[in-house]
């Protein structure tokens, strides 16, 4: 089993974590500033009230209140120049940034990207490649993969010349589902967009991880062994998560990756469990086949 909590484990170390307003990302930031980190939490949710419980302000009073070093940035990361300035920001208020935990994802679209005109269509028809919109599917790279590429381009440089840092990309076993047909049986729908994005992002993991292991740079990805009840899995479920993995587990195996070095473990992409559980032998995904 691996060993994850020091309380000095980051003592020095400065931490980017996006879409840190709720779920992972803000149990992340609060396990990073425990841990000694000082921490950026970003997101665009800025203050309590909107759509989901959690604000990246909460987040960073929590931090605080624990005894840690925190600064909520507001970033929509679908944009590159708003990407520039929490980098920038995280720079003056503490030093190069030597952890970057790419967490921040679109799941399902937003309301401006689905369509405007016709009958109201069922989730698995709103779902279909048929009606799924371009723009939508296109934003969901801007959220889940440009951006990840834009960060990484923004803080690799003070990394190399450290000589020392850790990426993390956080996954979904939606980049895994479906699998090689045929296909018998199709129940459902793939998410096309989120878990195609989500697929390149492992792929870059390995390209990016490739890379930059010459300069010390860890660079690695994680996801989830079960779903984890967050308010974006319960929405967008409906309330019906299924089985799921305790968010402390999960954030144990993030943290590892925080502090990994490219000796041990780069260019990987990992389930939680297989992580944090190694001898218990590969098991991926734990639940039932996406489809």
């Amino acid at each position: 089993m691996v060993n994850v909590g020091s309380a000095h484990r980051f003592d020095g170390r400065v931490a980017i974590v996006t879409g840190a307003s709720r779920g992972i990302g803000s149990a992340l930031a609060q396990r990073l500033g425990a841990g000694g980190a000082a921490v950026v939490v970003a997101a665009r949710t800025e203050t309590a009230g909107g759509r989901l419980e959690g604000s990246i302000r909460e987040v960073e009073q929590l931090i605080r209140e624990a005894g840690g070093t925190c600064l909520a940035v507001a970033c929509d990361v679908a944009d590159p120049a708003a990407c520039a300035d929490l980098v920038r920001t995280a720079r003056d208020a503490f030093g190069p940034v030597d952890i970057l935990v790419n967490n921040a994802a679109l799941t399902i679209p937003e309301r401006s990207s689905r369509p405007k005109e016709g009958p109201r269509l069922s989730v698995a028809d709103a779902l279909s490649v048929v009606n799924f919109p371009l723009e939508a599917y296109r934003h969901a790279f801007e959220v889940n993969l440009f951006s990840v590429y834009r960060l990484i381009q923004l803080v690799a440089p003070e990394m190399i010349r450290r000589g020392a840092g850790n990426i993390v990309n956080i996954s979904s076993d939606a980049a895994q589902s479906p699998g090689e047909g045929p296909y018998p049986r199709t129940p459902g729908i793939p998410m096309h967009a989120y878990g195609t994005s989500k697929a390149a992002l492992e792929h870059l993991t390995r390209t990016v991880g490739y890379e930059l292991a010459r300069h010390g740079i860890a660079v690695n990805a994680v996801l989830p062994s079960l779903t984890i009840e967050t308010p974006g899995s319960v929405f967008a479920s409906g309330g019906q998560v299924g089985d799921t993995l305790p968010m402390g587990r999960f954030v144990d195996a993030v943290e590892v990756l925080c502090g990994v070095s490219c000796v041990e473990r780069t260019g990987s992409v990992v389930h939680s469990e297989d992580l944090l559980d190694p001898g218990a032998g590969r098991r991926g995904w734990l639940g039932e086949p996406y489809l």
